[in-house]
Order: structure tokens, then sequence, then C-alpha cells
């Protein structure tokens, strides 16, 4: 896929590209300027206009363009902010959830064949943990966050009794003469985390603030071993430390999480939310939904890396990371906007799914999906409550997704 004169024209002589451009359009307009306009507070009910002679909820009017709610609350308004709510969170979240899964993907096609060590990969696992465990945390999950932590701790110890065993085997073969002093750094944390897990117990992991208290010896040991660690390649290659494939690591942990039904996963991981803000939302929502596009985004990393100028840089010895910022994303990057597309979209409905049953953000704040589960049970009385929010998502839906097909259509080679 490569951008060019050629694909804007493609892109400008498909029709479903346009309506699906003019719809995205459309509906991130109402949701930027909708707002500005509306007459009335969302939140507010007008007991004195919004209220009908039976006490029912008015239909479209002049002074109310989409009727009022069950509580008399201006439904045009309610619109116009919970789309900017639900344009927000899908779009940061189809940034994260993007982000994540490109550089899985990347680096899990590109090195296909490198075996990496058990233990590495578990303390790569561990920092993943502790950004995600800070991401909530500013996000205003103190709870949730500290069980990342907690995680994260569990997988750093377990990495270092590994690199110790590996160590010890070493030591009875004959293969190793004695501890370096990066080992020692591993035997001291290992005993430090042993000694408090003993003096506090592991359900003190569970207090919010107990894992942030032990997180720091655990990243301090692992400075200090990158630190001390002076390794020769002879004979790091002869220590026994198990290796795995860093491409069958990552994939077999897709095929894991894509194991599970994704939305029966995001709820159950927003229920475990102790308080959920629009922060937490896109922070889960972003974090569960990466894998499809890993697995996209490593197929097309599968076929690049062997292409002759690829092949051609790495001979030339130019280093890695520039390989891969000048040759691989370049050309996993139009593939990539198609898949952000349509994860827009995707995002669009399950933080509707979410709202709809009660997980998103609280009420008053306006959602598209929780207006149309308030709307349900009235759809005969007041039809407009059902109608206007499944509307917006349908055409919210059917406009980004339009817009991915087109994408998708101007940017294959195979056209050009």
């Amino acid at each position: 896929m490569t951008f060019g004169p050629r694909a804007l024209s493609r892109f400008r002589r498909n029709k479903g590209a346009l309506v699906g451009a003019g719809i995205v359009a459309a509906i991130v307009l109402f949701a930027a300027i909708g707002p500005l306009v509306a007459r009335h507070d969302p939140n507010t009910p007008d007991f004195d206009h919004g209220r009908g002679a039976f006490g029912t909820p008015v239909g479209p009017s002049p002074r109310f363009w989409l009727g009022t709610d069950t509580i008399f609350r201006d439904v045009f308004s309610r619109l116009a902010h919970g789309g900017r709510m639900s344009l927000e969170v899908a779009l940061a979240a189809t940034v994260i959830s993007m982000g994540i899964g490109t550089a899985v993907g990347v680096l899990s096609g590109y090195y296909k064949g490198t075996k990496l060590r058990v233990d590495h990969l578990i303390e790569a696992i561990a920092l993943a943990s502790i950004a995600a465990g800070g991401a909530l945390l500013s996000a205003g999950a103190p709870v949730t966050s500290a069980r990342f932590v907690a995680f994260a701790i569990w997988c750093a110890g377990a990495a270092t009794a590994l690199r110790l065993l590996g160590r010890a085997i070493a030591l009875v073969r004959g293969r190793a003469r004695d501890l370096g002093a990066a080992d020692v750094v591993d035997l001291l944390a290992l005993a430090a985390g042993a000694w408090l897990l003993a003096r506090r117990g592991a359900p003190a992991l569970a207090d919010h603030r107990a894992p942030w208290a032990v997180v720091g010896i655990e990243l301090l040991a692992l400075v200090l071993r990158v630190v001390l660690a002076r390794p020769v390649a002879a004979r790091r290659a002869r220590l026994p430390f198990a290796r795995i494939d860093l491409d069958d690591a990552l994939m077999r942990a897709v095929d894991v999480l894509l194991a599970f039904p994704f939305l029966l996963l995001l709820m159950a991981i927003a229920a475990a939310v102790d308080r959920t803000t629009e922060s937490t939302i896109f922070l889960v929502l972003g974090l569960t939904a990466w894998t499809g596009t890993a697995r996209v985004i490593r197929g097309k990393t599968l076929a690049v890396r062997d292409l002759e100028y690829v092949v051609a840089s790495r001979a030339l010895g130019q280093s890695t990371p520039r390989i891969l910022m000048r040759h691989v994303l370049p050309n996993v990057a139009g593939l990539a906007i198609v898949l952000a597309t349509n994860s827009v979209a995707s995002m669009i409905v399950a933080e509707a799914a979410l709202s709809f049953l009660g997980l998103s953000v609280p009420p008053p704040a306006p959602s598209w999906g929780r207006m149309l589960e308030e709307g349900r049970a009235y759809y005969a009385a007041a039809p407009w409550l059902l109608v206007a929010p499944a509307a917006v998502i349908l055409l919210a839906v059917l406009g980004f997704n339009l817009l991915g097909e087109g994408l998708r259509d101007a940017l294959d080679p195979k056209d050009s």
C-alpha cells in the first residue's frame, strides 16, 4: 500500500468512499458544533416546556429539535454531547490499540526465528504491566493499577528466579566460574521480594499502596543489572538459559487473548475497574483491542522483510531501528491507516455496548448507548428516544466502515 496521486484519484472515483467521508465529516461536525448551538443543557430537565399534557415527553418541535427524554431533557443536546464523548473515546482507544498492535505485529514479523531468553521476555511483560498500571493510576483507577503492578512484581520475581536457576545450573556443570555482580543484584532483589512477601503476606499486594512500594526495588534491581552486567558473547551462549522464538511467544499471547470473546472480556475488565471515567474507558478499550491489528500487521511485515531492498539494507550493515523506520513502517503505514479507520467504528460500537449495559461513564453524563437503553422501553409512546441514538450510531459506524473500504481500495498496490 502506497500513497500518491494515483491513490488519491482512485479514492475520488470511489462513490462509497466519498459517501463515507461525508458521513464521517458530518458526524464530527455534529459532535464538535452541536454542543455549541444546542439551546438546552444536556443534564437539566425542562419541566415547563419539555413535559406534555399527560406528563409524557414532548416530541420534536421548534423548541426541542429531537424532542425530550423521559425526564424532560433535550435529546438533541444529549446526542451532541454524547457524540463528542463517543468520538473522543473511540479515537483515543484507536490510537492506543493501533500503537500496541502495530508495534507487536512489526516486532513479531521482523524477528520471526529470533530466539529470546524467557527471563527477558517475562521482564518485558513486567515492564508493560507497570506501564499499564501507571496509565490506569493517572486515569483515576488506583486499585486496578495496583493489581497490574502486583502482577508485574510476580513476573519480575519469576524472571529473577529463572535467571538464578540458569546460573546455578551453569555453576554445577562447570560452565560458569562464579557469580557476577549482576547475579548478586538478582539474588538480593529476589531475597528482598521474598522477605516482603513473607512479612506482609500475599493479600497485601491487593492493597493499592503496597505494590507501588515494592516496584521500586524491582526497577532498581533491573537498572543495576543492566549497568553491572558485562557478559562475554561466547560465555553467555554456553549458559543454559531457556529461550523461545519471539514470534511464537507474541502470537501465542495473541491467540490466548483472541480466545476470549471481545465484548465479554471488555465487560469483565470494565466491571473490575473501581472508578469508571472517560479515561479508563478508552484505556480499557485500547488495551484489549490490539490483537487483531497485531496479526494483520505481522503478516504484512513478514512479506516486507523479505523484499530485496530490505535484505540489501541488512547486508550493508544498517541498524535494525533504521531499517524498521525507513523501510518496514512506511510499507505497513497504509494498512495501519485502513485498520485504524475500521477500528474507530468498532470502538464506537464497543463504547455504546458498555454504556447500554451501564458499564461506561455513570449518569447523568450523556452517552449514545445509555440513551438507547433508556429509550427502548418507550419505543411505542416516544419512538424518537430510540430512533435518534440508533440512527447516529448506525451512521457513524457506516461512515467509518465505508471510509475504511475506500482507503483500502485506494491504497491497494494491485490496482496501481
